[in-house]
């Protein structure tokens, strides 16, 4: 009768090693830690590392920055150890996987090939592209090293604007007749431990308005359509002692669908304005930082907008429940090569020696590196 019983209950010995390796995670089993490198301690460089090291799951190994008052800046903020001016000591890490660039736009490119030149993956503060020739190299060496190109354009990790994907991928919002995106000008927000956050003047963005603001609504057509359109017309109004646009309207038409129109404000009650207004056949979706609200003759939806996610937390597979992409190197092409049409348009020649001396000037003078 014992016998019987033992083995109506007896469970193989492979059974169990499988359910409690399936089972590890939730009964108190350490998941292993993403290793990361940041390069840049600027605005954007700070916000970085403030998600990294709130995020359990990654590991921040070491940072380089490009100053010693720099270095001991953020070493007392965020209690980094490994912080050097020598960025090549961590390219050198072998436990690192992750790389995040938040460096200038006129030496991102530069650092950005040595990354993926010394096997690691690639987070690179937007835009990362701005002209077209350096999207080959860019291609072949991801090509090459067998690494990913990831860049943190982070609106598409938005629970609204990733709700607007999904009612367009499932065709429920009706036909699109027109979208007008609305904003102020640049700006950064920097995260401290005390939370303190700041505004850059719009006038002295490292990038300009196009690169800065607009980047990131074009970043949001390639997340919904996956594709942008063509540049209709473009006016940009521009600072006369470094030619930095910091105002314009922008209109896009979306391959004879319907158009596009851009809203740059330098005013200060710009952010009272919705950030986005989507008129369909059906209603309207309106869509700002703190809400997404959709009214139809049949439906009236509203719900809190906020992250699912930081883009760093990508890295580590997060959020659990869903399956986010950052921008790839594809996409990043499409945006780089919008911008390059904004500024054709708006009659601003965009090359090299423009850019690059007025990107440090202007970096220096925002503290955006």
């Amino acid at each position: 009768m014992m016998n019987s019983v033992r083995r109506l209950f007896w469970i193989p010995t492979r059974t169990i090693w499988k359910w409690l390796k399936r089972l590890g995670p939730k009964m108190g089993q350490a998941r292993k830690k993403i290793h990361i490198g940041c390069i840049g301690a600027g605005i954007a460089g700070r916000s970085h590392i403030f998600d990294i090291i709130s995020n359990g799951d990654l590991q921040l190994d070491a940072l380089a920055v490009k100053t010693l008052k720099t270095r001991n800046k953020v070493q007392r903020e965020f209690t980094v150890t490994n912080c050097s001016t020598d960025y090549r000591g961590l390219l050198k890490m072998e436990q690192i996987e992750y790389i995040v660039l938040a460096v200038p736009n006129d030496i991102a490119p530069e650092f950005a090939f040595k990354i993926l030149q010394a096997g690691k993956h690639l987070l690179a503060e937007k835009p990362l592209l701005i002209f077209g020739s350096d999207f080959f190299k860019f291609a072949l060496l991801q090509r090459i090293s067998e690494r990913k190109i990831s860049v943190l354009y982070s609106r598409r990790l938005r629970k609204s604007w990733r709700y607007v994907r999904e009612l367009v991928r499932e065709e429920k919002m009706g036909d699109i007749l027109s979208i007008e995106f609305h904003c102020n000008g640049p700006y950064r927000q920097r995260f401290s431990k005390q939370g303190h956050t700041f505004r850059s003047d719009a006038r002295q963005s490292m990038g300009g308005v196009v690169i800065d603001t607009v980047s990131h609504l074009l970043d949001l057509m390639v997340f919904l359509f996956g594709r942008i359109g063509t540049v209709v017309s473009a006016q940009l109004v521009t600072e006369q002692s470094t030619g930095l646009e910091y105002m314009g309207t922008i209109v896009i038409d979306h391959f004879n669908l319907f158009r596009v129109t851009v809203h740059v404000s330098n005013e200060d009650d710009a952010d009272e304005k919705k950030t986005a207004l989507i008129r369909t056949n059906d209603g309207e979706i309106w869509v700002d930082e703190k809400q997404f609200a959709m009214k139809t003759a049949n439906v009236d939806h509203r719900f809190a907008d906020g992250y699912l996610c930081r883009p760093v937390d990508v890295a580590a597979g997060e959020p659990k429940e869903e399956h986010i992409l950052l921008t790839d190197l594809l996409e990043a092409k499409q945006i780089c090569t919008c911008i390059q049409s904004i500024y054709a348009e708006a009659g601003i020649n965009l090359k090299k020696k423009w850019i690059f001396p007025r990107a440090k000037v202007l970096a220096k003078r925002s503290g955006a590196c």
